[in-house]
């Protein structure tokens, strides 16, 4: 379990990097404005995915892990294949609805010029489905270096396709330039796709029953779809509440879109940026449990639930307590163009989000273990309560003109933090690990002190510019976090006792 976390993170990790390289060009080439619009755009585009395809991998998954456990792997790949016809038809059904109805969906979103952003990624929406199904199924069956070299494969062909169609359509207009932009997340899941298909080995399956496998994985699905579209919805709802708050709180049109932008293409991909680890460890969680629970092992089940709750503790306070104290400093290292009174409200929103990147870590990873013990309804719900109270808030502080999108900020940071608490609840009541405080919060948190003491006290003494004096800073900071954290017998020796390519795995990832 801990070898594909690891293999995942990595992938992410890189995937994160070029993606955060590619939203700065885009930034550069369309501008504050610009990123509002290929923020909405893509925000509809997740959504229509995720009803596509959400749930289905992941339900995939557990039910692979499981046919695979009980040593059933022709039932396994005829699940498979009824998974991969399933997202085929719903990502070409979504597809359609995404060209034909691209006019509506644009003014829906208050922004009539993404039309042509919304036709142009429709073709995404099939590619992205179907390689959905390959995913779940090397999930399931706990080899995720296909998953992996497809992230890294779309990410560098989006990278590239999207950079060149975004600089040589913006010479006809902004709106063009977004255009671009989605256009290359078209390519680069096609490419994706491809390559999940030419990969990797999956053996014939059994005939027969399709509507009861259909049954299963939509059972399963339904409940993880709606949690997961929750994400896209809120960033469409997002979208379209704050440009409407905005403008009843005396914003204009483009003022409301640079602003919507800040928070949304600048301040929000670093606060997320964290979540390449909590998805790794979810998505891994997800089949090792139901393969542990499935063989009724009382032990493995234990060890993946502690290894699971440290694991959020450990990575995530380390980051919010960065983000909050360095954030200036990171966004000058990443957006030099940012200066002045948009660097001044970048930064505001960035410190007020640092407890989001906490939140959201730990709700991930909980909800995997939820999703893998078969409670699949609970994360969708307690993520709908966080989002209930995201709206209210929202709705209630950015009317004010002195709040504006900071309400955007503290919205999520709440949604983040009431679904976090809620899957911690029905973890710690229904699941078998143990969950000690003293080992996933105060000493990560103790720790992480002292990681910002000697950041600070690093950082100004550095040479080579502001950002490689930033990059030093941090790598003094992780050097002082992993060794506080192995003195403090926050990560014990207990963590390790497996065999030596997995203990080895689990010392890299923590």
């Amino acid at each position: 379990m801990v070898q594909g976390t690891l293999l995942l993170t990595g992938a992410g990790a890189l995937c994160k990097v070029l993606g955060m390289v590619y939203r700065i060009q885009l930034g550069n080439l369309l501008g504050t404005q610009g990123m509002g619009g290929y923020q909405l755009a893509y925000s509809v585009y997740s959504m229509l995915l995720m009803a596509a395809s959400g749930g289905i991998s992941m339900a995939l998954s557990a039910v692979v892990a499981g046919q695979l456990a009980g040593r059933r792997p022709e039932e396994a790949e005829a699940y498979f294949r009824t998974a991969r016809g399933l997202t085929a038809l719903l990502g070409l059904a979504f597809g359609i609805a995404s060209y034909a109805l691209s006019a509506a969906l644009a003014r829906w979103v208050g922004m009539p010029a993404a039309e042509g952003s919304l036709k142009i990624a429709a073709p995404a929406i099939l590619f992205a489905a179907v390689s959905a199904a390959y995913r779940g199924y090397y999930q399931g069956a706990q080899d995720m270096r296909p998953a992996a070299a497809s992230q890294i494969v779309e990410q560098v062909v989006k990278m590239l396709a999207g950079a060149y169609f975004a600089r040589r359509w913006s010479l006809r207009g902004t709106a063009y330039g977004v255009a671009g932009a989605m256009f290359g997340v078209s390519i680069s899941e096609c490419v994706g796709l491809l390559w999940m298909r030419l990969c990797g080995h999956i053996p014939r399956g059994t005939r027969g029953g399709g509507r009861r496998r259909v049954g299963e994985l939509l059972r399963r699905a339904v409940p993880v779809t709606l949690a997961a579209a929750v994400f896209p919805a809120l960033g469409s709802v997002d979208s379209m509440l704050s440009l409407a708050m905005l403008a009843r709180a005396g914003y204009s049109e483009a003022q409301a879109s640079a602003l919507y932008g800040l928070y949304s293409g600048f301040v929000l991909p670093i606060v997320h940026l964290p979540g390449i680890l909590s998805a790794a460890v979810s998505m891994n969680l997800v089949p090792a449990l139901a393969a542990a629970i499935a063989n009724d092992r009382k032990d493995l089940q234990r060890r993946q639930y502690s290894f699971g709750l440290k694991a959020a503790g450990v990575l995530g306070i380390p980051a919010a307590v960065l983000f909050w104290s360095f954030a200036e400093e990171i966004l000058c290292a990443l957006y030099p163009h940012l200066v002045g009174e948009e660097l001044s409200q970048a930064t505001g929103l960035f410190r007020l989000m640092a407890p989001c990147a906490l939140f959201a870590m730990a709700a991930q990873v909980t909800g995997g273990m939820l999703q893998g013990m078969g409670r699949v309804k609970r994360p969708m719900v307690h993520l709908c309560l966080g989002a209930a109270g995201k709206i209210a808030l929202e709705a209630a502080l950015m009317c004010d003109p002195a709040v504006h999108i900071r309400g955007a900020a503290i919205g999520s940071t709440l949604c983040y933090g009431v679904a976090a608490l809620w899957n911690l609840t029905d973890v710690l009541r229904l699941g078998c690990g143990e969950y000690h405080f003293l080992d996933c919060c105060a000493k990560p948190l103790a720790c992480s002190a002292a990681m910002l003491a000697v950041m600070r006290l690093a950082y100004p003494r550095l040479l080579g510019g502001a950002r490689w004096a930033l990059v030093g800073a941090g790598t003094l900071g992780a050097a002082v976090y992993a060794a506080g954290i192995w003195l403090c017998r926050a990560v014990t020796r207990r963590d390790f006792a497996q065999p030596a390519p997995e203990a080895w795995g689990r010392f890299c990832l923590l």
